[in-house]
C-alpha cells in the first residue's frame, strides 16, 4: 500500500513536470553573477527543467526555472525511481517546507514553515517518530524531543538560537530517567546527574561555565557511594577518595 501511494506521488510529480517542452541538463545552462540561470544557446534566462540523470538512464533530479530563477518544484529520485526530496521554491528560495523519503517510499523527514517559524520531524524508515526539532529563523529554537521506536522519550533538548539552554533530559527505554544537565548557551552550567534503569542515581557532578565546581559523587549500582572528587575554586583537583561497596576507604589522594 506504502509503495503504491509513493508511486502515485511520483506518477503525479512525471505529469506535472513532463509536461513542458523546455527540458535542458546542466550542461545546456550556465549560471551568471547575478544567480540568474542561463540557456547558453540563447543567452536568455531559463524558462523550463534542468534534469540530472543516473548513468542507468533513470532521472536523478528535476528543477523548475522561470525567469532564471528557481521557482515551483524541486525534486530527486533514488535510482530505483523513488522520490527521495520534494521541495519548493520561489525566486531561488525554498518555500512550505520540504519533504524527503526512504527509498522504499517511507516519509524520512519532513519541514513545515509558518512564517519565520519551522518544525522539522524525521521519522525511522518503518514511519515511527523519530525526532521533533522547532526552529525559528532556521535556527534551532524551542525544544528538540527524540524518540525510542517503542514511542518513548529518549531525549529532550531546549535551544535558543540555535544553542542548547536549559536542562537536556535523557530516559532509558523503559522510561526511568537517565540523565539530566543544564545548560547556558551550549556550555555546561550547573549539575549533571545521571540513574541506572532502576532509578538508581549513579553520578553526580556540578559546573560552573563548564569548569569543574564543588563535589562530585559516584554509586555503586546499588546505591552505596564508590568515589567523590572534591574540586579546588580554580577547577583543579583537590582530594579524590575511592571506596568498597560496603563504605571502606580504598584510596585517597589530596593535592594538600
Amino acid at each position: 500500500m506504502v509503495k503504491m501511494l509513493q508511486w502515485i506521488k511520483t506518477f503525479f510529480c512525471l505529469i506535472i513536470l513532463g509536461g513542458c517542452t523546455h527540458s535542458y541538463t546542466p550542461n545546456e545552462v550556465k549560471m551568471n553573477d547575478s544567480n540568474i540561470c542561463i540557456v547558453s544557446k540563447t543567452n536568455m534566462p531559463l524558462n523550463g527543467y534542468v534534469r540530472t540523470f543516473y548513468e542507468n538512464g533513470s532521472q536523478q533530479s528535476v528543477k523548475e526555472y522561470k525567469n532564471g530563477k528557481l521557482n515551483g518544484y524541486y525534486l530527486r529520485f533514488y535510482p530505483n525511481g523513488q522520490l527521495s526530496l520534494k521541495a519548493q521554491y520561489l525566486n531561488n528560495k525554498p518555500i512550505n517546507g520540504f519533504i524527503t523519503y526512504y527509498d522504499n517510499g517511507i516519509i524520512k523527514s519532513k519541514r513545515i514553515d509558518s512564517g519565520n517559524y519551522q518544525i522539522i520531524y524525521r521519522y525511522y524508515n518503518d514511519g515511527k517518530l523519530l525526532m521533533k526539532q522547532n526552529l525559528k529563523n532556521l535556527l534551532l529554537d524551542g525544544l528538540s524531543v527524540q524518540y525510542f521506536k517503542n514511542g518513548k522519550i529518549f531525549v529532550k533538548t531546549p535551544y535558543k538560537n540555535d544553542k542548547k539552554n536549559g536542562l537536556l533530559e535523557i530516559w532509558h527505554k523503559n522510561g526511568q530517567k537517565e540523565a539530566e544537565v543544564m545548560f547556558i548557551n551550549d556550555t555546561i552550567d550547573g549539575s549533571l546527574k545521571t540513574w541506572s534503569e532502576k532509578g538508581i542515581l549513579l553520578s553526580e557532578e556540578y559546573y560552573k561555565k563548564g569548569k569543574h565546581i564543588g563535589t562530585w559523587k559516584y554509586y555503586y549500582p546499588s546505591g552505596t557511594i564508590r568515589s567523590q572528587i572534591v574540586f579546588k575554586e580554580n577547577g583543579t583537583v583537590k582530594e579524590k577518595i575511592e571506596y568498597t561497596e560496603d563504605g571502606k576507604i580504598i584510596d585517597k589522594f589530596s593535592t594538600e
